[in-house]
């Protein structure tokens, strides 16, 4: 890829705990596409800050691990402060989202005026495919969930792979009150009811070699999530 192509009006937000065995090549293949990169290492106590320092690589670290929508919302908060960015793309560290698919929702998001484009695994019958079934079932549950207590008509919950305009951010998004894994349904259910044009976008994950969120997991996040609403 020449350097011509890679993007400079969208800010990678990436969010890192105990990810040294995924982060170098992670942002070496997200370097190919975008050049505005921040990663919120958030209390790893593996040698993740030691290698980010190595690929010297904008970091924010937290002294102690607060949870994913925390380093989002600390990602959202340096993209407003401290860039002029149009559009802020919230990417895993763990290496499952490809960087060529966040460009082509990023030019999805630019070429039909929308505020966000968010990825889905259940719009592409092959991509529909390479998901594990029990994971494939417990997230078809999520997004039923969701419909019926948030009103969030999504087809893939909980997909970290996001294309955010400046203006749903600062007006709708922040700040993140989730710190942990609900913080995923909270930024859905802002942006549905922000009113403002999105659309969800085909993308696949990548499951081989990488440790997926447990089924488990996800079902007490379901419970807890729940729990909380009522």
């Amino acid at each position: 890829m020449t350097m011509s192509c890679v993007n400079e009006k969208a800010l990678i937000i990436i969010a890192a705990y105990n990810e040294s065995s995924n982060i170098e090549s992670t942002l070496q293949e997200v370097k190919d596409y975008f050049s505005n990169i921040i990663v919120i290492n958030d209390g790893s106590d593996d040698n993740t800050l030691e290698l980010l320092n190595k690929l010297r690589v904008d970091t924010i670290s937290h002294c102690i691990n607060i949870g994913q929508g925390g380093s989002l919302g600390t990602g959202l908060a340096f993209f407003l402060k401290h860039t002029n960015l149009e559009y802020a793309i919230t990417f895993d560290a763990d290496g499952q989202h490809r960087p060529n698919q966040a460009m082509e929702m990023l030019n999805f998001a630019n070429k039909n005026n929308l505020y966000a484009v968010l990825g889905s695994r259940f719009l592409n019958k092959e991509y529909l495919k390479s998901i594990p079934f029990t994971k494939r079932q417990t997230l078809r549950a999520a997004s039923i969930y969701e419909k019926i207590f948030y009103s969030i008509n999504l087809s893939d919950a909980h997909n970290g792979l996001r294309v955010l305009h400046r203006k749903l951010v600062k007006e709708h998004l922040v700040p993140i009150r989730n710190f942990d894994m609900n913080h995923a349904t909270e930024i859905s259910k802002k942006i549905v009811d922000s009113t403002l044009p999105f659309e969800e976008f085909p993308v696949d994950i990548i499951y081989q070699n990488k440790d997926s969120q447990s089924t488990i997991n996800a079902v007490n996040i379901t419970i807890a999530s729940l729990l909380k609403h009522r």
